[in-house]
């Protein structure tokens, strides 16, 4: 058995020499590795077609002065797997570039399997993603059990496999302990840094103090707070002023510029207090039913929708939800947030066993 595997960064580096271990575990002989690789991959007998830090870039500052160099590195990888033609081709995160090559290997060759690890995380951003997935690979290998489903409604087959973290291991209370005594923390709060394995992730953090303030757009967002030599800036998302029981309410941060892509927050729009929507809604909501009807909103599943939730009256009658949204639910209500109770839609549902719905 033949595999191609590329990896473009450390992270990924790292997952592809745990599958290699793993695969030979499973079929002890009779395997060849070709492809792309760090050290840890080097290590279970790979040689690498280049030095993968060649692809270890972020970003238009570090992408535009390389791109004709990774243009070429491109061509490169795609000419190596045609002329290994393997069994499988196995492409690790890093999906603005291995999903270039899956999809030029795909039109040249389509008998190759190809199969991406790491799925991007369209529940976040760029969910069109997910249409580009289904033309390019066979299947996905999800490392978040919430992700198969978002892909198998764009018809793409994915296995949520697990996060590799949970089999790192877990520091004892002793070991905490004698950590804040070696750098003298005591019992205060602790802030963690997780910049990523990318150099430049490093770098943008290396001389910068950072830190993160809530955005109260939807559960998690943040805006960023970057002090370099006296002056502070702040970046943001989308961010919303009005508490809506749902998200850590917006902070205000002092700054000297703030930076923002929040459309609906620009001073020509003019919105109702939440309370008067939410009655609306619900109004509406009564009189669809009285009438026969189905009513049916729409929203972003990750928290736009949950906020809709929380604004229906939870005596209304069944809720209904999309699998997209009952999947992000599941994840809020582990995190103890609140959330009216709501029915999964599957292709077996029938609106008569749900009266009121």
């Amino acid at each position: 058995m033949k595999v191609f595997v590329i990896a473009g960064e450390a992270s990924g580096d790292a997952l592809g020499a745990a599958v290699m271990a793993g695969l030979r575990t499973e079929r002890p002989g009779g395997l060849e590795f070709e492809g792309i690789g760090g050290p840890l991959m080097a290590r279970e007998g790979l040689r690498s077609l280049f030095a993968m830090e060649e692809l270890s870039v972020m970003g238009l500052a570090e992408i535009v002065p390389r791109y004709l160099s990774l243009r070429r590195r491109l061509s490169q990888t795609v000419e190596a797997v045609l002329a290994a033609r393997p069994d499988v081709l196995l492409t690790i995160d890093s999906p603005e570039f291995c999903l270039r090559v899956a999809g030029k290997v795909r039109a040249i060759a389509p008998e190759v399997r190809i199969v991406h690890y790491v799925a991007p995380s369209i529940w976040a951003w760029r969910p069109g993603r997910a249409d580009r997935l289904a033309r390019r690979v066979d299947q996905v290998l999800a490392l978040l059990p919430f992700e198969p489903p978002m892909l198998e409604i764009a018809g793409v087959d994915c296995d949520f496999v697990g996060h590799p973290v949970v089999a790192e291991p877990v520091a004892s209370a002793d070991a905490a302990r004698d950590f804040r005594a070696t750098y003298d923390i005591g019992d205060a709060p602790m802030v963690v840094v997780l910049p990523g394995s990318r150099k430049g992730e490093v770098r943008r953090i290396g001389g910068a103090n950072i830190s993160y303030h809530p955005a109260g757009h939807v559960p998690g967002s943040a805006q960023i707070r970057v002090e370099v030599g006296g002056e502070v800036w702040v970046a943001s998302g989308d961010y919303k002023l009005e508490d809506d029981g749902l998200s850590t309410p917006f902070e205000p941060v002092r700054c000297h510029a703030f930076i923002t892509e929040s459309t609906f927050g620009l001073p020509v729009f003019r919105w109702q207090p939440q309370a008067e929507v939410s009655d609306q809604i619900n109004a509406w909501w009564r009189a669809s039913v009285a009438d026969g009807k189905t009513p049916m909103l729409g929203a972003y599943a990750l928290g736009k929708a949950q906020r809709l939730l929380r604004m229906l009256d939870p005596d209304i009658g069944p809720i209904l939800t999309h699998a997209a949204v009952e999947n992000t639910n599941a994840v809020l209500r582990a995190q103890g947030i609140s959330l009216p109770d709501t029915v999964l839609v599957t292709k077996d549902t029938r609106i008569a066993d749900h009266p009121g719905a």
